[in-house]
């Protein structure tokens, strides 16, 4: 199984952002057979800043399967 995660700055929920652009990438020597799928995902982790530091908000994480190749 092959799987790349990548994660972003923090961005505040409070404050208008730009669009955001995710490209993936991955390191294959050869093309995918027709026999092999791919699953793209798209995940979301909330923190909430306390005195200072980040925690991640438990049972507030989100998954979304983008699209299936």
């Amino acid at each position: 199984m092959l799987c790349n995660t990548e994660f972003s700055e923090l961005i505040s929920i409070e404050d208008e952002t730009e669009a955001i652009s995710i490209t993936a990438r991955f390191q294959m020597k050869a093309s995918l057979p027709e026999t092999i799928g791919l699953v793209t995902c798209i995940g979301i982790e909330f923190y909430e800043l306390v005195a200072g530091k980040y925690y991640l908000v438990p049972k507030m994480s989100c998954m979304k399967i983008e699209d299936v190749f």
